[in-house]
């Protein structure tokens, strides 16, 4: 395995210098050095990528998940809301903001950037949940549960605002 990340690195730097301004080519290449061990020359590939293609909201993902990896949460959640910018009805993007915002200890930013989520995506299910969360978390029941209260029901899962609004308050409570 290691083998083929090395050749698989070989093969991109060549792409990379056939194709410079690809940004996927340098998104790709942060990947392969990422995977193989190669931080900084990773970070270094997914920064090109961004700078090559401001709106490669892959690039701007990695380049996060890499910086919290590395202990840098905040600027992976800068990264992350610039990803989200780009790709605003990406709900799994912006949970991965708000995990960052709440790694690096910014739970008010985290809180805003759920509310700002909310209102342009309200029927949002995941959002509403994290945004519970994090409210039951900061011992604000009553703001938990009006979030949890906003939880949607599906055909799938008509109890899960129910659910919600129980396990936000046994959070609350415990």
């Amino acid at each position: 395995e290691r083998g083929d990340t090395e050749q698989a690195i070989a093969d991109l730097e060549r792409a990379a210098e056939l194709v410079p301004h690809a940004s996927e080519v340098q998104n790709h290449l942060g990947l392969a050095y990422a995977s193989a061990g190669r931080q900084s020359e990773a970070v270094a590939a997914f920064r090109r990528a961004v700078e090559l293609d401001p709106e490669n909201a892959s690039a701007h993902n990695n380049l996060a998940n890499l910086l919290a990896a590395q202990g840098r949460p905040r600027e992976g959640a800068e990264r992350l809301r610039e990803a989200v910018a780009l790709r605003p009805d990406d709900v799994p993007l912006r949970l991965l903001e708000v995990r960052a915002w709440s790694s690096s200890g910014d739970f008010l930013t985290a809180r805003s950037r759920l509310e700002e989520g909310l209102e342009r995506l309200p029927q949002s299910g995941p959002l509403a949940h994290q945004l519970a969360r994090l409210l039951a978390a900061a011992r604000e029941e009553a703001a938990a549960v009006a979030a949890a209260e906003k939880w949607p029901t599906t055909p799938k899962t008509p109890g899960s605002a129910t659910k919600a609004r129980a396990w936000v308050l046994a959070s609350a409570g415990g």
